[in-house]
């Protein structure tokens, strides 16, 4: 099931994706469910799109002319997803590798002239 919600887009997380909650059953080797907040770049599911049964998708609310504003508690939840999505990320210490040090070699200069030369190996 998708709920659909109007949101600002100053208000929308800067992540793309979240999960606010899941389940606890694993299927294999997945969540039974989760509940997530896609907010840009993610294509779904939206009426009158074809279920692969063949029945179309269907509006319960009414369609798009009845889509309402994000819940502020659906906004709070969020907040709390990132904060401990970062929480273990901030008192992780990362053992970075030394750098690799070495003087770089000098590289021909390419000219463009190269291209009418070049073949691809289909013809």
């Amino acid at each position: 099931m998708h709920l659909y919600f109007r949101c600002p887009p100053e208000r929308l997380p800067p992540q793309q994706a979240i999960v606010l909650r899941q389940s606890d059953t694993m299927i294999v080797n997945k969540p039974a469910w989760t509940i997530d907040l896609l907010s840009g770049k993610h294509a779904v599911t939206l009426p009158p799109s074809i279920h692969p049964s063949g029945e179309p998708y269907e509006w319960i609310n009414g369609g798009l002319e009845h889509v309402e504003e994000l819940p502020e508690s659906l906004l709070t939840d969020v907040a709390k997803a990132l904060e401990k999505q970062a929480a273990p990320a901030l008192r992780q210490e990362i053992d970075w590798p030394t750098p690799i040090s070495a003087e770089l070699k000098p590289v021909p200069r390419f000219g463009a002239d190269i291209l009418s030369r070049t073949r691809c190996a289909d013809g």
